[in-house]
Order: C-alpha cells, then structure tokens, then sequence
C-alpha cells in the first residue's frame, strides 16, 4: 500500500459528502484553489510509527490531516463570519469516517480510526492565500511489505 493509494481513497470518500466541492489525492494537488473549488479536502499524511512483524512486513500506524479548506479570509472578523459554512461538515465527515473503518475495505489497511478535528481553524494558507477551514485527523493502521534492499 502507498500513502498515495490511500490519499486516493480519503479524496473519494470525502468527494462523496454533502456539500464538498473537490477532494484531492497526493498527484492531484493545485498549485492554488479557486473559490469554485471550494470547499475542498487536502490530504496529508502525518506522522507514522512501526512494528516489525516479519522479515519483510511492518505494521505501520499512520496518522492523516485531512484539511478541509472552506473560504478564503483576509481579516480576522471573516473567522468568525464562516462559522456557519463549517458547521455542517463536522458531523458530515465524522459520520463519512466513522462508517468506513478499513475505508472500504481498501487492501492492506487493517483499521481506520476517525480521530477528530481541530474546530474552525484560521489561516490555513494555501498557495499564498489564508483560508478559515477545519484539520480533521485520521489515523490508518496497515500492513506494510518492506523491499529488500541489497547493499553489496
């Protein structure tokens, strides 16, 4: 499994919530979000930990910032003015997260864990421009095939 494959499959999951215009996967990111963009998810996988189980398997426990982009915000009053965008969205994507351990059964993730979130954060900024949005976090637990690597 790669932390692309499950990029993907965190933006399908989160394309299909009420509401969420756009959701990307790690190869899919712009360079800038455009308000007919939003709301939109980006995806970034955080810190992970290891245990060896074999030779050639770990098992990897990973935590994801699912970064929810609402409105664009150039002082600080408009925080407080996008409360009402961002209210639905955190049952919304609770709900979508809390339904789907494993997200859908996708191969190798054991377990997916819905972690919370971090209420209206602001400025999240993005290719230059501050944003009010919402940090959820994920965290996958998956089996993963270590390469061998021959160093002679």
């Amino acid at each position: 499994m790669s932390v692309e494959t499950i990029a993907a499959r965190l933006a399908s999951i989160q394309a299909a919530i009420t509401g969420i215009v756009t959701a990307y996967g790690l190869d899919e990111i712009p360079n800038a979000l455009r308000s007919a963009q939003l709301p939109a998810f980006i995806n970034v996988p955080g810190e992970a930990t290891h245990v060896q189980i074999a030779d050639d398997l770990l098992q990897e426990t990973r935590t994801w910032y699912m970064l929810l982009f609402l409105a664009p915000v150039e002082a600080p009053v408009q925080v407080a003015q996008r409360m009402s965008l961002a209210r639905p969205f955190f049952a919304r994507v609770r709900d979508a997260f809390a339904a789907r351990d494993g997200l859908e059964s996708l191969s190798g993730v054991l377990r997916s864990a819905f972690l919370g979130d971090n209420g209206v954060t602001a400025p999240l900024e993005f290719g230059g421009t501050m944003y009010s949005g919402i940090e959820f976090r994920l965290q996958t637990l998956e089996l993963v095939q270590v390469a061998a690597v021959d160093y002679t």
